[in-house]
């Protein structure tokens, strides 16, 4: 049985996502915290194989909270969660050692395969957030004439 930890400030959420992980037979939700702060405390408590983290909490964000994780060594697989579609938001997801990045308005179509991802160790990243960490990786590889750089 997997263990799923779902940490997201809104009740609302936390019962939306409760609804699609309770879909697999083999996914459990082991715990869900309202802030950053409970939440990096039932990860350290139970050490679920996936978290799903909000980005934007009360008391210490998604990202302090992935960073945590990291630093304490655990092997928990963070998942953000965020309404905010952004370049910023995304590459300070993966500063922080999140594994994968999920809108929440693609959760209801993308989040059993994101879960699915993290639990095989692999990452997970919607195909537009693909899409904008391409531009910005190309945006970086050009010289001050326009050129991509390559390698060599």
């Amino acid at each position: 049985m997997k263990q799923i930890l779902i940490a997201d400030d809104h009740e609302v959420v936390r019962t939306g996502l409760r609804a699609i992980i309770e879909t697999r037979a083999d996914w459990i939700v082991g715990g869900e915290a309202a802030d950053g702060r409970q939440a990096l405390e039932l990860v350290s408590k139970l050490k679920p194989d996936v978290a799903i983290v909000d980005y934007s909490m009360p008391v210490m964000n998604g990202l302090e909270v992935c960073r945590r994780i990291k630093a304490d060594g655990l092997h928990t697989g963070v998942l953000i969660l965020t309404m905010f579609e952004n370049q910023e938001v995304l590459t300070d997801a993966l500063l922080a050692g999140a594994r994968g990045f999920l809108l929440k308005s693609d959760a209801r179509h993308h989040l059993v395969a994101a879960v699915e991802s993290l639990l095989d160790r692999q990452p997970y990243f919607t195909s537009a957030a693909l899409e904008e960490l391409l531009r910005n990786y190309l945006s970086l590889r050009k010289d001050r004439s326009g050129t991509v750089l390559t390698a060599r």
